[in-house]
């Protein structure tokens, strides 16, 4: 980015320009994150009417001040969440579950984001670039 003559208040519109597309592009990132860890997880849900799987959503968050702090949520369930909740923790306690679905099964967002653990700092970066360019 090149600032020319244009006083103080060029050069602060711009840096301020600059911030509002860098939080853009973080939000943007997180989302696309988000979206991965979805990926991976819903097809490992457990399906008996697949309104469990439907349930996944992400939910961006800006919180802190000047709401700057960026992050989201990714889950299942919304008013189900109990039944998400359930589902996600069933087996755990050592007990066998006849899954409906094969390759499905407990822990099915835990996992999803395990899976995903070591990659997304390279990837959100790497989309934050992205979006900055």
């Amino acid at each position: 980015m090149t600032f020319k003559d244009g006083g103080a208040n060029s050069v602060a519109d711009k840096l301020k320009g600059l911030g509002d597309k860098y939080d853009k592009a973080v939000a943007a990132a997180l989302f696309a994150e988000a979206t991965r860890i979805l990926e991976i997880a819903v097809p490992k849900t457990p399906k008996r009417t697949g309104n469990l799987r439907d349930s996944n959503y992400i939910k961006g968050l800006a919180t802190g001040d000047n709401r700057r702090r960026r992050s989201v949520l990714v889950g299942f369930g919304g008013i189900a969440a109990p039944y998400a909740l359930a589902v996600h923790e069933m087996g755990t306690d050592g007990k066998k579950i006849a899954w409906t679905t094969p390759g499905t099964g407990a822990r099915y967002l835990t996992n999803a984001v395990d899976e995903r653990r070591d990659k997304m700092p390279a990837a959100i970066a790497e989309d934050i670039k992205q979006h900055m360019s």
